[in-house]
């Protein structure tokens, strides 16, 4: 795990997650037995947020990766899926703001939790 951005403290919350506890960017790459990928959270003093990244999956058939974020808030965790990669081998590149729009995460202020997951179908 690669912590950027002034100020940003970082923590491991648990064996392959990880906790940020201010404004900063945290990336990590991670692989499971259907895919792999390196994603990229940044959350912004604002209560806004960025992921980016890639996601690949390497199964063939009806299997998805997907990357997923607990997102600290004022009001508690809350968790989104930011990126599917999936139906057969794919990958992807994806840029996206889970603050945005009116049913988007408002008033983030760090990261609970970040985990790559494979749905089988």
């Amino acid at each position: 795990m690669s912590v950027a951005a002034a100020p940003a403290a970082s923590a491991a919350a648990a064996p392959g997650t990880t906790a940020s506890t201010a404004a900063g960017c945290v990336t990590e790459t991670k692989e499971v037995s259907q895919g792999y990928g390196t994603i990229t959270v940044c959350v912004n003093e604002d209560g806004s947020a960025r992921a980016y990244g890639d996601l690949h999956c390497t199964a063939f058939g009806a299997t998805l990766v997907m990357w997923e974020i607990g997102w600290r808030t004022a009001s508690g965790v809350k968790y989104s899926t930011v990126a599917t990669a999936g139906w057969g081998y794919d990958d992807i590149e994806f840029d996206v703001d889970p603050s945005a729009g009116p049913d988007g995460i408002k008033e983030i202020t760090g990261v609970d939790e970040i985990h790559l997951s494979t749905i089988y179908m």
